[in-house]
C-alpha cells in the first residue's frame, strides 16, 4: 500500500532534469505536479508527476484527476519504484503513457509519448502473441507478465535487458516482482553468470535468452 507523501516538488524536479535533453526546447511549469514540455521536432506534451513506491491504478487515477489538463504521460519519480499492471492497463485505456523518469526521457524522442515502450518490451509484446502456444499476455508490472497458454499452465515471467545478468539483478527482480518462474534476458548479446543461474535455481526459477524461452513455451513446465 502506498503511504501518503508530499509530491509537490516533483514538477520542478522533472523540469530541472529535462534541461539538457536533446529533444526538449523548453519546459513550462503549469503547477506543482504538472508540466508542459515543448519539443524541438514533435508536438508539445503535458506530463503529470508523482512520487510513490508502487504506482497502482489508484495512484495513477489520482495523478490524472489532480491535473488541470489531461496529461499525455504520468511520470513516477523514485528510481526504485514499480508501475503495477493495473496502472499500466488503466493508462492504456486513457491513452496516457506511464513510467519512471528514465522512461519519460526515452519517450520524449517518440512522436507519441503515450504509446512509447522500450524497444525490448515492444518486441516482447509484439512477438509473444504470435507464438502458437500463447493465448494472451497480461502485464502484472513493468517488465513482469503473466502468459496464458493453450493446453498448458500459465507462466509468470520477468524480462530484463542486461548484457551481464548477475546475482544482484536476480535479487532485485525477486524483491520487485516477487512471483515468477522465469527470467528472460532481452539483450540479444546478453548472458547470465553462473552465480545468477544458481541463485535463480534456489528460487525455482530458470533464466533464458529470448530464443530458448520462445522454445520453452512449448513445454508444460517453463
Amino acid at each position: 500500500m502506498n503511504t501518503q507523501r508530499d509530491d509537490t516538488w516533483t514538477g520542478q524536479f522533472v523540469k530541472n532534469g529535462l534541461k539538457k535533453h536533446n529533444s526538449v526546447e523548453s519546459v513550462e511549469l503549469l503547477g506543482p505536479k504538472l508540466i508542459r514540455i515543448h519539443r524541438k521536432t514533435h508536438d508539445s506534451v503535458v506530463v503529470a508527476t508523482t512520487a510513490v513506491e508502487r504506482l497502482d491504478a489508484a495512484a495513477f487515477r489520482a495523478a490524472i484527476n489532480g491535473a488541470a489538463l489531461h496529461p499525455d504521460y504520468v511520470v513516477n519519480i523514485p528510481a526504485e519504484s514499480i508501475v503495477l499492471g493495473d496502472a499500466i492497463q488503466l493508462a492504456r485505456q486513457h491513452g496516457v503513457g506511464v513510467g519512471q523518469f528514465k522512461d519519460l526521457m526515452g519517450a520524449l524522442v517518440s512522436s507519441d509519448v503515450s504509446r512509447h515502450l522500450s524497444s525490448d518490451i515492444r518486441y516482447v509484446e509484439e512477438n509473444l502473441p504470435q507464438h502458437e502456444r500463447v493465448k494472451s499476455i497480461e502485464p502484472l508490472a513493468d517488465r513482469h507478465y503473466r502468459i496464458e497458454r493453450h493446453d498448458f499452465p500459465p507462466v509468470q515471467v520477468v524480462f530484463i535487458h542486461e548484457y551481464d545478468l548477475t546475482v544482484d539483478h536476480v535479487r532485485m527482480a525477486k524483491q520487485r516482482y516477487r512471483s515468477f518462474s522465469a527470467i528472460v534476458i532481452t539483450n540479444p548479446n546478453g548472458h547470465a553468470t553462473g552465480e545468477a543461474e544458481r541463485l535463480a535455481a534456489t528460487m525455482n526459477c530458470r533464466i533464458y535468452i529470448w530464443k530458448t524461452f520462445y522454445d520453452a513455451l512449448n513445454k508444460r513446465v517453463v
